[in-house]
């Protein structure tokens, strides 16, 4: 099985080469910039809420809300990109199993 680059790995029919390993650091980037976008609205939300009357909802919202999001949205980001590293390194594990036992 020879490495090919990104872009050959695209257009590579038979699916010898697998692209989402090279995609999975843009992927937690992604996914992390999208866990602060949230914990960005849920902070407005909450400072909207303590200037339209709901000042301890609001409070509530942003001193356990953002927190709590950040670390469990950053925890399930982290896992399901794991997740996806362990399919691929089981995958390669079987490869050479498969190669060491064909001989």
């Amino acid at each position: 099985m020879a490495k090919q680059g990104f872009i050959g790995s695209l257009f590579d029919f038979s699916f010898s080469n697998f692209v989402t390993p090279t995609l999975i650091k843009i992927i937690y980037g992604l996914a992390l910039l999208m866990v602060g976008l949230a914990v960005l609205g849920i902070g407005i939300t909450g400072l909207l809420a303590v200037f339209g009357g709901e000042a301890i909802g609001g409070i509530l919202m942003i001193i356990i809300g953002c927190p709590l999001y950040l670390v469990f949205g950053t925890i399930g980001a982290r896992v399901y990109c794991e997740l996806l590293i362990l399919f691929f390194r089981i995958l390669e594990t079987l490869i050479d199993i498969k190669a060491n036992t064909a001989s």
